[in-house]
């Protein structure tokens, strides 16, 4: 075997492992993330929100934290209604978030008091 054919041979193999890594680096789902404030815009920690996919019903929970952030890192594509619940508070739904591959969203959600 000659030194060039060697050396096709290597980089063509080193070039194979690189398309892998690739494409396994790629995410085939997206997220969504934002904030709860109350009518004065200020953060509602412990606020519930739901967001659930339109068509096959699946719904995850998630609670805000101090900062009033919430966060749904791993959703696979497809239309979602987002609902907000927090006591004292009025029921918010945001209707047809698209989310789409490897798509990173940031919905903030401004709730009213009841």
């Amino acid at each position: 075997m000659s030194k060039y054919a060697f050396r096709r041979g290597c980089a063509a193999v080193l070039l194979l492992l690189m398309t892998f890594v690739m494409v396994g680096a790629q995410e085939s789902r997206g997220s969504l993330t934002g904030t709860v404030t109350d009518p004065n815009g200020a953060a509602l920690p412990g606020a519930t929100v739901e967001i659930r996919n339109v068509e096959t019903n699946v719904a995850n929970t998630a609670t805000t934290n101090e900062e009033g952030a919430y966060s749904f890192p791993l959703l696979n594509p497809g239309r979602y209604t987002l609902t907000v619940t927090a006591q004292g508070f009025s029921n918010t739904t945001r209707e047809n978030i698209e989310i789409r591959v490897s798509e990173k969203i940031t919905l903030d959600v401004p709730v009213s008091v009841t």
